[in-house]
C-alpha cells in the first residue's frame, strides 16, 4: 500500500528552481511538500486540495483537486516535511524553575554590557578560590 498525504487549501506555491516546487499548507502545523518534475501551474493557483501519493520505486502521483475535475500528474519525486510540536515532550530534558532562570538570565545580561565580562571572570575567581 503506497504512503499518501492530503493538503487541503489555502496554501502557498513556492518555485524554488530547477524544477523543483514547494506547496506550503496554511494549517496549524505549516505541513510543506517539495515536489520536482513539470507542474501545471495554472491549474495549481485553482486547487481547492492535493492528495500525494508515494509509489514504490521513489517516484509519486500528485492529485490536484479542481473545483471541476480531479487531474492527476506523475512527478520525478516527493518529499513532506511536517513539523511535530511535541517531537520532544517524552524526553526527560532539563526544566529551569524560577530562581534558576532569573540567574541565567542576570547572567547572560551581565556579559552584555561593558564590563560585564571581566566582572563575571573577578567573581567566578573569587568563588573559587573562597571555596572549601
Amino acid at each position: 500500500m503506497p504512503a499518501q498525504l492530503t493538503v487541503s487549501a489555502p496554501f502557498d506555491i513556492e518555485d524554488c528552481g530547477r524544477g523543483l516546487w514547494c506547496l506550503r499548507a496554511h494549517d496549524a502545523l505549516q505541513t510543506a511538500v517539495y515536489v520536482s518534475g513539470s507542474l501545471p501551474f495554472s491549474q495549481l493557483s485553482k486547487c481547492e486540495a492535493f492528495n500525494i501519493e508515494w509509489l514504490e520505486g521513489g517516484s509519486a502521483v500528485l492529485h490536484l483537486g479542481l473545483p471541476a475535475q480531479i487531474v492527476t500528474v506523475p512527478v520525478t519525486s516527493a518529499f513532506a516535511h511536517e513539523p511535530r510540536p511535541d517531537l520532544y515532550g517524552v524526553l526527560p530534558l532539563a526544566r529551569l524553575d524560577a530562581v534558576t532562570l532569573r540567574f541565567w538570565r542576570r547572567v547572560f545580561g551581565l556579559v552584555r554590557v561593558p564590563g560585564g565580562q571581566m566582572l563575571l571572570g573577578w567573581l567566578s575567581r573569587r568563588t573559587r578560590t573562597a571555596a572549601p
